[in-house]
């Protein structure tokens, strides 16, 4: 009889680390306060998220620029296009010409952005968690 006790003990604990598991697993996913949409939350706008991805819609105006962030794997689409302004995380500057209809596959990346042109800049982008 004590034997059966102590198995239905093990399972009931073995289940309850289950469920502290899967919760830690949910909180790996939270997104770092170097995301986008938190250190630039005038330029990055959450249009949706799962456990998975989330997808940023950013909005530059002209002369706009973000704060430095980080970004995991994405997939991006310039809805509407500028000349932007990028610094990478150890100063190198460069410019890239975003064109509506551009869409590319990046890596995890952290850098700062600043529309340079004369237009307003409208990108999408699908960012792994």
């Amino acid at each position: 009889m004590k034997f059966l006790i102590y198995l239905s003990i093990f399972f009931i604990l073995q289940s309850c680390q289950v469920d502290i598991e899967r919760k830690f697993q949910i909180n790996e996913y939270e997104r770092s306060n170097s995301s986008p949409e938190n250190v630039s939350p005038d330029v990055y706008k959450v249009l949706y998220e799962n456990d998975d991805y989330i997808i940023l819609e950013a909005t530059f105006e002209p002369g706009q620029g973000d704060n430095l962030h980080t970004h995991a794997d994405m997939f991006y689409y310039v809805i509407q296009g500028s000349m932007m302004q990028i610094t990478s995380e150890d100063g190198e500057v460069f410019t890239a010409e975003l064109k509506s209809g551009d869409f590319q596959n990046q890596k995890s990346t952290t850098h700062q952005v600043t529309n340079i042109g004369s237009t307003t800049a409208r990108i999408i982008a699908i960012e792994e968690k």
